[in-house]
């Protein structure tokens, strides 16, 4: 076998060839091969023409030189753009003379654009992530990636069986038969490794030449999606919760966009089920007054302690308002832990409201009366019975689940009024220690215990005192200070302040509760004056806008010796003021205790 012909064999596969060949005085002989199309010449077209002539580059006339010495050798260099890889091998006669030069020619250049993006696939499959193997034509193993590598131990002759298992018989055999037919296959498959199992989505897919017209293998490349799938798992069992909770539930972008709303909040605020909420902001499920506490409360507050509890109005579609109590957060990017998103859980609290009206009137009603003759306590057990009735369903389960309710209400009002009337019974029996001396430490305690309440409505709050006002005070004077507090944050918007003073004016100790808000209407000054000043408790039935808790006020100040007036402040708003008359300061005790004889 000469060096030219082994020559040709070993560069078959990697580019066209051409065959020339050229004499002593370098004029071609011969050339042939599909390698002449590259070169822009047709088979035979250098036959007669002298190589000298044609390339007269120094490197070019040198190789053909050095071939015409007799050496067999092989040279790589570019002609015209192209790579080229040609031996040359001297031709003799049957006698022994050197009569020529036969060279083997073969573009290259096409294999090394090849090679080279044979080298970055492979750099690229070697950091990736995901597991990428090739099978040849015969189904064994060419190339395995790292990754894949780490995870399994396999080897040509175990590829099957290793997949069987992997993967089970069935799902290999249908594997190998998609390979066998030339097929593609892709889908999620669970990998019973060693260290458990791995949910991987992949693909199997033929490989074919540039032509494409013979498949030179099989590519696998799949992604471990383990951690995504228990995820989505996760993100089902959330949703489902989500979409069955009773709250109002919602998710928004950071610019109040809405992007999610789960069906009992819908449900709640009048929206259908399949309504488009994209479209719709924050604001448009919020009260004015939800609104702006929203603004200048809520949202603050999320974004800067990352989350927010409180209550607040949501609006309905038929304009309603319903009471909710709110806990808001901030959701974090996954990556970057940034806020992403505001959440709200949002529970309906009309009931708890009606409930805690209901037994503070109730509760304030009795302890009203525990300080007077406990002649009318059946009454007022009645008049707040009546106060938890509804109206009188027309089906014979819904009254008997009416009637229960009704029956738990009143048992628990027995067991209470029974509780109230031993406490009573019990002080009527104990020292003075209940008692108080000191107005302006009441007034300051019972203001502080109201602070947060009044703060987190967002209306400024200040306190003024004096001098120690020595008063005998029931310790229930604190609910003069927590109702007309009460009342004043009620009835000033967010931004507002109500103002607290204590002072003497003469005999008299003086505590003033102003606020900034709407004041007395006109239409209400004159109920207001005349019937709440010097009324009786059934008045408040026709002076709107009074509830209960200013009349049991009414009544404790003047238990006490005091009067109670209520007009405009001074630059808008209500000022409730309370006179009470000083009582001398107690005598200090005076001695040392007797001596034992």
């Amino acid at each position: 076998m000469t060096q030219a012909t082994k020559s040709l064999e070993d560069v078959a596969d990697l580019g066209p060839q051409m065959i020339y060949s050229f004499d002593l005085q370098g004029v071609c002989t011969l050339s042939v091969g599909p390698g002449l199309a590259g070169m822009g010449l047709k088979p035979g077209q250098l036959v007669g023409q002298n190589l000298f002539d044609l390339y007269t580059e120094p490197d070019i006339a040198a190789t053909l030189r050095r071939a015409l010495t007799g050496e067999s050798f092989t040279i790589r260099n570019n002609v015209d753009g192209l790579d080229l890889r040609t031996t040359f091998e001297p031709v003799h006669g049957s006698d022994g003379a050197f009569e020529g030069v036969v060279a083997v020619c073969t573009d290259l250049t096409d294999y090394e654009r090849a090679r080279e993006d044979l080298t970055r696939f492979k750099a690229l499959a070697d950091d990736s992530p995901n597991l990428i193997s090739i099978m040849d034509d015969r189904g064994q193993l060419s190339y395995v990636n790292p990754r894949l590598a780490e995870l399994l131990n396999l080897t040509s002759s175990t590829v099957w069986a290793t997949a069987e298992a992997l993967v089970g018989e069935n799902q290999a055999e249908e594997l190998h038969a998609r390979v066998r037919s030339g097929e593609r296959w892709s889908g999620d498959l669970v990998l019973h490794l060693p260290t458990g199992e791995m949910v991987v989505r992949g693909q199997l897919f033929p490989l074919h030449d540039a032509i494409g017209d013979r498949q030179l293998g099989t590519g696998w490349i799949a992604q471990d999606i383990t951690e995504l799938r228990a995820a989505n798992t996760d993100l089902k069992q959330f949703r489902a919760l989500v979409d069955a909770s009773s709250d109002f539930i919602a998710i928004a972008g950071l610019d109040g966009s809405v992007r999610y709303v789960n069906p009992a909040g819908r449900s709640m605020v009048g929206t259908s089920a399949d309504a488009d909420v994209s479209t719709t902001t924050i604001s448009d499920y919020l009260t004015p007054d939800g609104i702006e506490r929203s603004q200048q409360v809520e949202q603050p507050a999320v974004m800067k302690d990352g989350r927010w509890h409180g209550e607040s109005t949501l609006r309905c579609a038929d304009g309603s308002a319903v009471p909710v109590e709110i806990s808001s957060f901030v959701v974090p990017d996954p990556d970057t832990g940034e806020p992403s998103a505001l959440a709200t859980v949002q529970r309906d609290i009309s009931a708890r409201l009606a409930a805690a009206k209901t037994q503070k009137e109730f509760v304030a009603l009795v302890a009203h009366e525990l300080r007077t003759p406990l002649t009318s306590v059946k009454g007022y057990i009645e008049i707040a019975c009546e106060s938890l009735e509804h109206p009188v369903p027309a089906g014979p389960a819904q009254l008997a689940a009416q009637l229960k309710v009704a029956t738990r209400n009143i048992v628990r009002m027995e067991k209470l009024v029974e509780q109230i009337l031993s406490v009573a019974g019990e002080n009527r029996h104990r020292d003075d220690r209940r008692r108080r001396s000191d107005l302006v430490t009441l007034v300051t305690e019972a203001v502080e215990s109201a602070r947060p309440g009044v703060e987190a409505k967002g209306l400024e709050f200040t306190l003024t005192t004096c001098e120690p006002l020595h008063l005998t005070l029931d310790e229930a004077f604190v609910e003069v200070v927590d109702n007309l507090v009460s009342n004043a944050a009620k009835y000033t918007p967010s931004g507002g302040r109500v103002d607290v003073a204590l002072s003497r004016e003469g005999h008299d100790a003086v505590l003033v509760v102003a606020d900034t808000g709407a004041g007395i209407a006109p239409s209400e000054r004159e109920l207001i004056f005349e019937k709440f000043v010097r009324g009786d408790l059934v008045a408040r039935q026709t002076i709107p806008g009074l509830g209960l808790g200013l009349f049991i006020t009414r009544e404790i100040v003047q238990s006490h010796g005091g009067r109670i007036s209520v007009g405009d402040r001074p630059g808008g708003g209500t000022r409730f003021e309370v006179r009470l008359p000083l009582t001398p300061a107690p005598a200090p005790q005076c001695g040392a205790p007797d001596q034992p004889t």
